[in-house]
């Protein structure tokens, strides 16, 4: 009987896990139906380290830059062992991807507003070049003057502008 794989998943240790960056580490969970030999198993065209056995596996390969961007493909080969090989699998049996983006966003323009009318910034309009991924700000990717920011709320216009709001304010900089 040949052996199957169910589930196949990939996923990123970014922080969210359907993307990933150059330096993030990309990898392949699944189990099979009974002990398996790996026989090869890539990430975007790169050999995997693979670890476990003889039927929970983790293939991962670290992402380099070297790689093209977009979804990331895969495929893993296994033998049982009793010498029965199946097809390359290269697909997930859950629908998760990886997308990788290793080009650097740059800003187009950015509008500071005091909206309490205090004389004080409490909101910044981003306008990246690109589509951005929201998911992916966190309060210490921002700051206005020599402060960071402590929480951000986003408000997507259109795919590349953002509206932060900067918590604490920071007083007399406009």
């Amino acid at each position: 009987t040949l052996p199957t794989l169910n589930p196949v998943t990939i996923a990123s240790n970014h922080a969210n896990p359907a993307f990933a960056k150059t330096g993030s580490v990309v990898t392949i969970s699944f189990t099979s139906s009974e002990g398996v030999t790996i026989d090869s198993a890539t990430i975007a065209g790169n050999a995997a380290t693979v670890l476990g056995g003889p039927t929970i596996w983790a293939a991962s390969h670290t992402l380099t830059g070297a790689e093209t961007e977009g979804l990331l493909p895969f495929s893993l080969s296994v033998t049982d062992l009793a010498g029965n090989a199946i097809a390359p699998v290269t697909a997930t049996t859950n629908g998760s991807s990886v997308t990788y983006d290793k080009t650097v966003p740059t800003i187009s323009s950015i509008t500071t507003k005091d909206t309490n009318n205090n004389g004080s910034i409490d909101t910044a309009t981003i306008v990246f070049d690109g589509a951005m991924d929201e998911s992916t700000f966190a309060p210490g990717n921002f700051t206005i003057g020599v402060m960071a920011a402590t929480s951000i709320s986003t408000g997507t216009v259109d795919d590349n502008t953002f509206d932060v709001i900067v918590s604490p304010e920071i007083p007399g900089t406009n």
